[in-house]
């Protein structure tokens, strides 16, 4: 082989091999923040309901277990206190979660990613349990399965009660007009309540819509919110 013919036709090839080897992660792929629901806020007008004893706004994705189970997958939990009016809902979650409750979603992944469905209801909140720890569990019925530690080891579960209220909705998030809140979820609440006292102009990009409950949980009146 000449000289020529090498660096016409194998040396670009041995360049993008050198080019992959040094790129191609070696460690664990870290999904982080990059699910679709993940950093985007609901505000939830909870004006409709009627059952005003205090519980948790929960928000989950449709899951199904190994076994055929359906239920919800909590990707955002915040503690209501029976007061009527606005409550905003951080929507996280990591994708190990899901594997950590060996679930899968149920949404075809392009509607996923260009449009999360999710489902709010309102519950009991169990003594003892705080809204934010309640992220990556699952929910199947009146049972919720908090997220386990490892894979070796066994889940606690909880009873949340049957739903008080309940709304489906399709988040939509515009990366060009709107923004992600990126920061600790366990700050969430706080931080979001003193820039409302301070400047609420500036939580405009943070808002990806709004919704309001319905007083009855049947399947049958679901009202599908729409984003903005």
């Amino acid at each position: 082989m000449s000289l020529g013919t090498f660096v016409r036709t194998w040396l670009p090839l041995v360049i993008l091999l050198a080019l992959i080897v040094k790129i191609w992660p070696t460690g664990k792929l870290d999904f982080g923040n990059t699910t679709p629901w993940a950093g985007l806020i609901l505000e939830i007008d909870t004006s409709t309901i009627s059952d005003l004893n205090p519980g948790v706004i929960v928000a989950g994705l449709p899951v199904q277990d190994l076994e055929g189970e359906k239920g919800l997958f909590i990707c955002g939990a915040v503690e209501w206190t029976g007061i009527s009016g606005i409550s905003p809902i951080l929507l996280a979650g990591r994708v190990d979660d899901l594997r950590l409750q060996k679930v899968i979603l149920l949404q075809e992944t392009v509607e996923l990613h260009r449009s999360p469905q999710l489902i709010f209801s309102v519950r009991n909140l169990p003594k003892g349990t705080l809204p934010v720890e309640m992220v990556g569990s699952l929910l199947q019925g009146e049972q919720l399965q908090l997220k386990p530690v490892s894979k070796d080891t066994a889940s606690l579960v909880v009873d949340l009660g049957p739903e008080r209220a309940r709304i489906e909705h399709f988040v939509k998030y515009d990366g060009e007009s709107q923004n992600r809140w990126m920061g600790d979820p366990t700050k969430f609440q706080k931080l979001w309540q003193d820039q409302e006292k301070d400047d609420s102009t500036l939580l405009a990009p943070y808002r990806h819509g709004n919704l309001k409950f319905l007083n009855s949980p049947s399947p049958d009146d679901v009202v599908t919110g729409e984003g903005r």
